[in-house]
């Protein structure tokens, strides 16, 4: 499956201690305002999300993580927000 940031899916599984995940590979510089995000929906209609990291250099593989079996999983969602930064100039710190 392709995805934004010339990205594809590249799996989805469980680990051997139970917990389901998703890996996504993409070009991070071709998403450099936008972050992945996966959700897990399960059979009984609960939502849960899971974290990643990402990079700005390189193909980067993110993997998603779930406190969940892969066989209670009904679908998961995948999809990106954009990232926003603030800064601040002139900051005195202690």
């Amino acid at each position: 499956m392709t995805l934004e940031g010339k990205g594809q899916l590249n799996g989805i599984g469980q680990h051997i201690d139970g917990k389901a995940f998703v890996s996504l590979a993409f070009e991070p510089t071709a998403m450099k305002s936008r972050r992945f995000g996966v959700t897990a929906v399960t059979k009984d209609g609960r939502e849960l999300m899971a974290g990643g990291s990402w990079s700005d250099t390189g193909v980067r593989v993110e993997e998603f993580t779930f406190d969940l079996l892969l066989a209670d999983a009904a679908k998961f969602i995948i999809g990106t927000r954009p990232v926003r930064t603030n800064e601040w100039k002139d900051v005195v710190l202690p």
